[in-house]
């Protein structure tokens, strides 16, 4: 995490602050169903517009506590009413597409990442987990 000097704190974004992890609690190992994988692209500026071009930005991934989703699948119940946790992913986007395509659903193991604030609906009103190491795990 990177310390900003708060009496030189020029040029300072906010949404590029990091929060201290140990405020959070979260999975170790999260379950990512790959089909409800969304795109972000980057945009740039044409004649004073805003362009999307073809260049992928990040993916969010959705992913469910592993631990949890076994405990209620062994009790026969459904996993789909938990809240998954969004997870951005910055890189290796080819691999991540072709599970988006085959609509996999993977065991991942967070790593590396840091905790950001989301910016949602013109304000930061959430906090977004970026991964910066993910390590798929074998498929029980």
């Amino acid at each position: 995490m990177q310390k900003i000097n708060l009496i030189t704190k020029k040029d300072m974004a906010f949404g590029e602050l990091e929060f201290d992890k140990s405020q959070f609690e979260f999975p170790k190992q999260v379950r990512v169903d790959f089909s409800k994988t969304r795109t972000s692209f980057e945009y740039e500026d044409q004649g004073g517009e805003q362009v999307k071009t073809d260049r992928v930005k990040r993916m969010s991934l959705f992913g469910v506590d592993e631990a949890v989703a076994k405990l209620l699948e062994a009790q026969g119940m459904d996993i789909d009413n938990l809240h998954p946790l969004e997870i951005w992913v910055l890189d290796n986007f080819s691999k991540y597409q072709l599970y988006q395509e085959q609509g996999l659903v993977k065991t991942m193991e967070l790593k590396e990442f840091s905790i950001v604030p989301k910016w949602t609906n013109g304000a930061y009103r959430d906090i977004a987990l970026v991964a910066k190491t993910l390590k798929e795990l074998p498929n029980e």
